[in-house]
């Protein structure tokens, strides 16, 4: 897919991926 290429898409996916495992830490909480 072209967003492999695109460092921008690639950080965009990364930050999604981190928020996300932010959420569920507070969610446990």
């Amino acid at each position: 897919r072209a967003e492999l290429f695109c460092p921008n898409c690639r950080v965009s996916v990364v930050n999604a991926f981190l928020n996300n495992s932010l959420e569920r830490e507070r969610a446990q909480d």
